[in-house]
């Protein structure tokens, strides 16, 4: 009934079944109900512990989140605030999650719906004002049609009252042609126009000029080539193709006759050779009546072929004993960084972040994160800082040493954590989540007997409770007083010196 009628129940069901929601003249229309768009829901809005003060969500704000249910939740507060009238409560982050599920259908129902609550009674919603010139045309309608079916003896039937006129006024040959075949006919005269209407467009173009310009853009034509075309070749004869082909063909069945190969010059002979005596070219004469006094020796043996084996054997051999002796070796490592690593918190309440370490430990001067954000500084997930310090070797001069700064730990190495060397400590117990060197409760107290620890706070405000706890160095900086950071930033490099000469020798600092 209307009476119990709830807006945010009816704004559920709409919202399941994709139903559309009218907004209009500051109403908020379901169908035949509506409702102004300040009336309040049932559904209770999240409070602190100290609040004690109930309210309850606007009809209009629970559907503006509807409708940029996308978009970031600051970003949508940001625009219910910001609209012609703006939203007075916008759906609070504790309670979005939660309104949604309800609204989408995933719960039945919640425990910030206070079901006791008063619910306004909705209203019908009004409709649209017309106009003397609408109403007018709208009484002459049904007149004008009323009269020309009188007239035209118009029965009520399956075709259309459009297609029954035509049919009335039409000649009486069309008459007796049913209106189903008038459209195939239509359909199929429009089918024809279409295919031949490429065709005569060049034709029909030409029909303004003259024919000696038609004559002149003919003469001019040139033909365009086609599959056969391309395959004419003129001034090139291909009769002796088939001749080779035929040839290969031979060759490969192994008909074709095998060319008789010239035969080798015999080297003529002279008197002195036919005789018995001695002959570079006769060796063969001799093999077997040589004797080689025990050795294996081959006369009959070029110099150079044993020669050329003798090499290659020993190259192998070579080779063979420089693999033996390389495989051995282990490959050389590479080789480790000296550069000591600084971790700082990413959590925005710390004072010391990635966006102001560089001016504070480099340029002695606090600056805080919120003033970098303002000056468009872009956030980092590392740096290298560079800390001056009296050159050992040359007494006057400064030098610089390097320090890696970070503050996403999860990124390093197991090799990296061994040139950790400090840590700015925040305060809360979940900046060490997945850190080396945790004990067993997951307390970092063994963290800072391997790491030095330090903490930054102003002058003003108490010390964190579990800094209390911890072996951290505490330094303190003013709100105002920004010539008394320098004294801040000397005391962090002489506790970090000292800790570095007692564990990490190993590193450059």
């Amino acid at each position: 009934s209307i009476k119990m009628a709830d807006p945010l129940s009816l704004l559920r069901q709409y919202n399941i079944q994709k139903k559309e929601i009218i907004e209009r003249d500051n109403l908020i229309i379901f169908d035949q109900l509506a409702w102004p768009k300040t009336v309040n829901t049932n559904y209770v809005a999240y409070r602190g512990k100290d609040d004690e003060s109930k309210q309850c969500y606007t009809l209009e704000s629970i559907l503006f989140l509807l409708k940029n249910v996308k978009l970031p939740h600051p970003l949508y507060v940001s625009r219910a605030i910001g609209l012609d009238v703006p939203i007075k409560l916008p759906v609070r982050l504790p309670d979005r999650r939660e309104l949604l599920q309800y609204l989408n259908g995933e719960i039945e129902t919640t425990a910030s719906i206070d079901k006791s609550a008063p619910l306004e009674v909705p209203t019908q919603p009004p409709t649209l004002k017309r106009g003397p010139k609408d109403l007018a045309i709208e009484a002459k309608k049904p007149r004008l049609q009323s009269r020309m079916v009188d007239q035209l003896g118009i029965q009520d039937g399956a075709a259309s009252l459009e297609d029954q006129m035509k049919l009335k006024t039409a000649p009486s040959i069309i008459k007796a042609i049913p209106l189903e075949k008038i459209a195939a006919i239509k359909a199929k005269h429009k089918a024809k126009k279409r295919a031949t209407r490429d065709d005569d467009f060049f034709s029909e173009g030409l029909q303004g000029y003259g024919a000696e310009v038609v004559a002149d853009i003919q003469s001019r034509e040139r033909q365009h080539k086609t599959r056969t075309t391309v395959l004419q070749s003129a001034g090139k004869s291909f009769e002796n193709l088939l001749t080779v082909l035929q040839s290969v063909k031979a060759k490969e069945e192994g008909k074709l006759p095998e060319v008789s190969k010239p035969k080798e010059p015999v080297p003529k002979t002279t008197k002195s050779q036919t005789s018995h005596g001695y002959s570079r070219y006769d060796q063969e004469r001799f093999k077997g009546t040589q004797d080689t006094f025990g050795f294996k020796i081959d006369t009959t043996q070029s110099n150079i072929v044993g020669l050329l084996k003798s090499t290659m054997d020993s190259a192998d051999k070579k080779g063979k004993r420089d693999t033996q002796d390389t495989s051995g070796k282990s490959p050389r490592s590479k080789k480790e960084s000296r550069m000591p690593i600084i971790i700082v918190p990413s959590m925005p309440t710390s004072l010391i972040t990635i966006y102001n370490v560089k001016d504070f430990l480099q340029d002695n001067k606090f600056v805080t994160t919120e003033e970098k954000k303002k000056s468009g500084e872009k956030r980092q997930t590392e740096l290298i800082i560079l800390r001056k310090k009296p050159d050992p070797s040359h007494p006057g001069n400064t030098i610089s040493i390097p320090y890696l700064v970070l503050d996403n730990p999860v990124k390093l190495h197991p090799q990296d954590w061994k040139r950790v060397v400090a840590v700015w400590a925040g305060g809360p117990l979940w900046q060490f989540k997945g850190w080396p060197y945790l004990t067993r409760d997951g307390s970092p107290t063994d963290i800072f007997a391997k790491i030095k620890g330090f903490h930054l706070k102003y002058e003003e405000t108490a010390l964190d409770p579990n800094i209390k706890k911890w072996d951290v160095q505490v330094l303190s900086v003013s709100k105002l007083k920004r010539h008394l950071d320098k004294i801040a930033v000397i005391k962090f490099w002489e506790h970090l010196d000292k800790f570095l000469i007692k564990n990490y020798q190993h590193l450059k600092f």
